[in-house]
C-alpha cells in the first residue's frame, strides 16, 4: 500500500531557511538513496508562516518508512543534533501516491479534514476531493492526491482525510477565504473540523 508522509517542522531560535538548507539537502538524499527511489521526497515552506516547513515523502508502506527508514544508521545519523534545531508538530501518513515530479506545480495546498466516525465507511472521501476541486483551491487542471490517514492514534476517535492539491503557479486558484468558507459549507455534514495551508515548494 503505497503512503504519503505529511510531516510538519517548526523551526527553533535563530534558525532559518537557509541555515536549515544543508539538513534538509541531506535529509533527502539519506532517505532517497535508502529507498533508492529518487525525486520522492520534498520540502515546503508555508506561505503565511516561514518557520513552518513541511516534508512530503513516498513509501511502499507505513512499515518501510517506521519500521525500516526511521530506525536505520543512516536517519538516526541524521537526527543527531537536530532536537534543538526545530519540532516535529505534525507527523502523519496517508494512503496517496504522489504524481510524478511534472504533476506537480510550485505550490501545494494541504487540507486536513478531521472527520466524524462513519465518514470512511460512508465513502465521502471522492466527495471531499470533488469539493475542493470546484472551490478552485488549486486552480484547474491540478492533480491532487488525496486519502485517508493510516496511523490515527488509538486514543483519536476521529477519522482524518488529507488532501494535497499542487498549484502550477504556486498560488491558490482563488482567495483563500472564500474558497475555505465554500468547502467548509459543502463538506460540514461530515466534517467537524478543516485544517488548511498554502506552502511554496523548496529547492534543495
Amino acid at each position: 500500500m503505497t503512503i504519503t508522509e505529511l510531516a510538519l517542522l517548526r523551526l527553533s531560535g535563530q534558525e532559518t531557511l537557509t541555515t536549515m538548507r544543508p539538513f534538509l539537502q541531506r535529509g533527502k538524499t539519506v532517505a532517497e538513496a535508502w529507498t533508492r527511489r529518487p525525486d520522492t521526497v520534498r520540502y515546503f515552506q508555508q506561505a503565511d508562516d516561514a518557520r513552518n516547513i513541511y516534508i512530503l515523502g513516498q513509501w511502499a508502506s507505513l512499515s518501510e518508512h517506521m519500521d525500516g527508514f526511521i530506525p536505520s544508521a543512516g536517519n538516526q545519523a541524521l537526527m543527531q543534533g537536530a532536537a534543538d534545531r526545530f519540532t516535529i508538530e505534525t507527523f502523519l501518513h496517508f494512503q496517496a501516491e504522489m504524481p510524478p515530479r511534472d504533476d506537480h506545480g510550485a505550490g501545494v495546498y494541504i487540507i486536513r479534514n478531521f472527520c466524524k466516525q462513519g465518514a470512511r465507511g460512508a465513502g465521502f472521501g471522492p466527495t471531499m476531493e470533488k469539493a475542493a476541486g470546484l472551490t478552485g483551491l488549486w486552480g484547474h487542471g491540478a492533480h491532487p492526491v488525496a486519502g485517508w490517514r493510516v496511523d490515527v492514534p488509538a486514543d483519536e476517535t476521529m477519522e482524518e482525510f488529507v488532501i494535497c492539491g499542487w498549484t502550477a503557479d504556486g498560488q491558490p486558484g482563488v482567495d483563500d477565504t472564500d474558497a475555505l468558507r465554500q468547502y467548509r459549507a459543502a463538506v460540514q455534514e461530515w466534517v467537524d473540523k478543516v485544517e488548511a495551508c498554502h506552502a511554496l515548494e523548496i529547492v534543495v
